[in-house]
Formats: C-alpha cells, sequence, structure tokens
C-alpha cells in the first residue's frame, strides 16, 4: 500500500545478506525517494517518468538492509551467476496479517508440530475468508491453542 508519509507506514523490510550483495549478482534495486511518491508502481516501465533515482543496493554478507516496504524495488538481473540469498524479515502493523500462509504445510509436518509451533506458524491467526458456495464470510481471527483441530484435515476446515 502506498503512502506519502512516514507514520502511516504499514511494513517495514529487513533483509539480512547471506551472499554479498551488488549489482553483478542481481541485488535489490530502489528508487530513493519512491517512498513519499503515494503511488504503487506496478507498471517499471514509467517509473523514470516520475524522476526517482535507481539505486541497486550493496551489501556485505552478514549485513542487514533496511527498508520500507512501499519504497518501489524489484529485483536486479543477476550477470555473473553468483548467488544471492538474503533473509527477509517484515515487521508489519499489528492488525495485519502475514503475507504467507504456513497453515498449508500438510499432514506429514501438521503432525511434527507442537502447540507453540502451530500458533508460530499461524494456526491460531487465519484470515477473515469469503466461502463462495455458501456466500458467507468468516469473521473471527484468532482462535485459542486448544481450540485447534489435531487432524491436519480438520483443521483445514477450521
Amino acid at each position: 500500500m502506498a503512502v506519502k508519509n512516514f507514520s502511516l507506514t504499514l511494513d517495514v523490510v529487513v533483509m539480512i545478506c547471506c551472499n554479498d550483495f551488488d549489482k553483478s549478482n542481481g541485488s535489490t534495486i530502489v528508487w530513493k525517494g519512491s517512498q513519499n511518491s503515494g503511488i504503487r508502481i506496478q507498471n517499471f516501465q514509467q517509473k523514470k517518468r516520475f524522476g526517482y533515482k535507481k539505486i541497486h543496493l550493496k551489501a556485505k554478507a552478514g549485513s542487514a538492509i533496511i527498508c520500507l516496504g512501499h519504497i518501489w524495488h524489484q529485483v536486479g538481473k543477476n550477470i555473473n551467476g553468483l548467488d544471492r540469498w538474503a533473509i527477509l524479515n517484515h515487521y508489519k502493523r499489528w492488525w495485519m496479517k502475514p503475507a504467507t500462509d504456513f497453515t498449508h504445510c500438510g499432514q506429514k509436518i501438521f503432525k511434527l508440530l507442537n502447540d507453540k509451533q502451530k500458533e508460530l506458524f499461524g494456526f491460531t491467526s487465519k484470515s477473515p475468508k469469503f466461502n463462495f458456495l455458501k456466500k458467507t464470510r468468516r469473521y473471527y481471527t484468532l482462535s485459542k491453542i486448544k481450540n485447534i483441530p489435531k487432524s491436519y484435515i480438520k483443521n483445514k476446515n477450521y
């Protein structure tokens, strides 16, 4: 979501670099100042018309890159074939649900998880969903771990 005011930021991204990041191995590209545009850019062909400076992020392995989630960004082209791995952490406002639904882990992994792990993977926090067949919406989003079904299949319908 694009915002114009820093205080309205919804998402901060921290990239922990597992390898060196540079232009030749496809490091992330950001457009300086674009976080203040209030525009969510999807068509990267038109970015030039706004006049923001394109920057290829450069960092050593072990470094952390911190940026706002709404800054214009894209993956660079890897021209030397060297690895460029990072651990991505997204920090969002308390009321935002995770972007990744780890509850699609499958029966085998579900059986291995203890209650705390099920909480961490989001089995107690589900986004509201609209059921098109029944034309109903699930509005509750948080559950107590004791209410989570022991069966993975039953949990998927929970």
